[in-house]
């Protein structure tokens, strides 16, 4: 059981990781989808970029140690929620 200070921690580096996923376009699927054979020479350019992608996804993760179980199933905590996401829009 993680103390509240030990699961802002966790969720704040599992953001890092959605931030850094978001900006490869790469989705929670992909970490499992692709594999080393989509990085050889012959595979079209679009799934080698998306298969280094994942490559340094995984490297992050394990730097930051992030599990992939934690990556589906912590959600952010409401002080990482950003104000915007709560005044309506075009009213």
């Amino acid at each position: 059981m993680l103390s509240p200070s030990q699961e802002r921690d966790l969720a704040q580096r599992i953001e890092q990781v959605r931030d850094y996923m978001r900006a490869r376009r790469l989705k929670p699927a992909d970490l499992v989808e692709c594999g080393g054979e989509d990085q050889r020479a012959g595979i079209p350019e679009e799934r080698r970029r998306r298969a280094f992608g994942v490559e340094r996804t995984w490297e992050l993760m394990a730097s930051l140690g992030v599990r992939h179980c934690d990556l589906e199933n912590v959600q952010k905590p409401k002080s990482l929620i950003s104000l915007k996401n709560h005044i309506p829009q075009g009213e």
